[in-house]
């Protein structure tokens, strides 16, 4: 049900490195193709929204309709690793855009994703929810003891991968309905930390391997 996803990674991995070596001739190019692939690609959903009803498949899992949130991404790390001076610029507001960012995603939680306003602006709002979170926490003097959340948001990929079996697969054996209290906080225990163990698990038998020999074979450059 949510490896739809991957298949949006792989074509945007896939253009990626081409369209990079294309943008990084001109300054700023990279910034200003975040921006555009953002704009179109929030056309691109309402125009879907506008001429068919809705359905995941049509109007969620397409790449061209999700591609601004990985632009995103791209853009903000571009300008890390690259312009480091106006990331830190924004130090001082580092805890207003934590706050903006959980804000803004808080709408996804509320209101149905079929509901048209979740599809198209939606989307642009949680990409740029994202950016915020990301990096407020790059610039946020984080104490020590929130190290473990870091942890896990290193690894939160391999989490995400893994919590539809432990739903799917797990859940269904836990005693109790889900509809009581008690039945509904067990079940969202065992899911919340069962996704989190299964996630590192999988992480370090296959994730962790596979990137190790991808640096052995192919290192990074500095």
């Amino acid at each position: 049900m949510h490896t739809w996803s991957l298949a949006v990674e792989e074509h945007f991995y896939l253009l990626l490195p081409p369209t990079l070596w294309l943008l990084l001739r001109r300054r700023g190019a990279v910034l200003c193709t975040a921006g555009a692939v953002g704009f179109a690609c929030l056309g691109l959903r309402v125009l879907t929204a506008t001429l068919w009803a809705y359905n995941p498949a049509t109007h969620v899992y397409p790449t061209y309709l999700r591609l601004d949130g990985l632009w995103l991404g791209v853009a903000l790390s571009y300008l890390y690793h690259g312009d480091h001076a106006r990331i830190r610029r924004w130090a001082p507001w580092s805890v207003v855009l934590l706050v903006a960012g959980v804000a803004l995603l808080v709408p996804v939680f509320l209101v149905p994703l079929d509901a048209p306003a979740i599809y198209t602006v939606g989307f642009t709002v949680s990409a740029l929810a994202g950016a915020f979170l990301v990096v407020g926490a790059l610039l946020a003097p984080f104490p020590s003891v929130l190290q473990p959340l870091a942890t896990i948001g290193a690894l939160s990929y391999s989490i995400y991968l893994w919590h539809m079996p432990v739903l799917t697969w797990v859940l269904p054996w836990l005693p109790g309905s889900p509809t009581t209290v008690a039945g509904f906080g067990l079940r969202l225990g065992v899911g919340v930390a069962g996704s989190i163990v299964v996630g590192l698990v999988m992480a370090h038998a296959v994730e962790r391997p596979a990137l190790a020999i991808r640096d052995r074979w192919w290192p990074a450059r500095t």
